[in-house]
């Protein structure tokens, strides 16, 4: 496996776990701040 070859799989697998993480914490998040009791408040 040379190495441009394990970037693209790094890189791949990198977004991939990103779009998870949003997917999973998005609805949890999202109607903290709406609410107001986010991290900036209100």
């Amino acid at each position: 496996m040379n190495r441009r070859r394990f970037l693209i799989a790094a890189c791949a697998c990198a977004l991939h776990l990103a779009a998870m993480g949003t997917a999973l914490a998005g609805p949890a998040v999202r109607p903290a701040l709406r609410r107001g009791s986010g991290p900036l408040g209100s």
